[in-house]
């Protein structure tokens, strides 16, 4: 089974995503969450999380991961700065991952 590492996993697309994967013989998704708080979302699902922050570290949250997706975004209603550190050097930090 491989395990597939959502980043976004909070958002509406990336809740979708991990129902989907959920539902699959093949695919284990595992929740990447930024709050202890949002653990409980993905505890209720039965959904592995890891606890990594795109602005922040992320190397530990690939040990073990097959694939990614990436589903996160700062949101509408951030600023330059947040879009940029978020939805393009986040994505870059993954890749390089």
């Amino acid at each position: 089974m491989e395990k597939i590492l959502i980043a976004g996993s909070t958002g509406q697309t990336g809740k979708r995503v991990i129902e989907i994967l959920n539902n699959t013989e093949n695919f284990k998704p595992i929740a990447m969450i930024r709050k202890e708080e949002q653990k409980q979302i993905f505890d209720d699902m039965d959904v592995e999380s890891v606890m990594a922050d795109l602005e922040g570290d992320i190397e530990h949250a690939f040990k073990g991961i097959d694939r990614v997706i990436f589903a996160a975004g700062s949101g509408g209603s951030t600023g330059p700065d947040k879009t940029t550190a978020v939805d393009q050097e986040g994505a870059k930090k993954m890749v390089d991952a």
